[in-house]
């Protein structure tokens, strides 16, 4: 799972992944989150578990999803809940800001 505040993006900025990746500073600002997410063997937020029974220790490394009003490993403000397109997300106020001129999809 690719963490927005690794990168500092906006959940709200238009484009979604696209956008999402066109913020990134570098390649390995991409590549090292998914890699984690693959040795933990991926994100278990219900009941998901994988061919072997085997749940994901993944979210136990979420730096803001599922963090509401938990300070931002990152600058300390606290982690807000909203809904962007119809779903639920986490970012930091401070650190994902977004961008000047940048549609937002509220």
């Amino acid at each position: 799972l690719l963490q927005l505040l690794d990168v500092q993006a906006s959940p709200d900025q238009g484009g979604g992944w696209q956008a999402a990746l066109g913020a990134l500073r570098n390649t390995q600002a991409a590549i090292a989150p998914l890699g984690h997410g693959l040795e933990r063997g991926g994100s278990t937020l219900r009941d998901y578990r994988n061919a072997y029974g085997a749940a994901g220790s993944n979210q136990q490394h979420f730096n803001a999803y599922d963090r509401a009003g938990r300070p931002c490993p990152r600058c300390g403000t606290a982690i807000v809940r909203t809904v962007v397109a119809q779903r639920g997300t986490h970012y930091c106020p401070t650190c994902q800001v977004l961008s000047v001129g940048a549609p937002s999809v509220k």
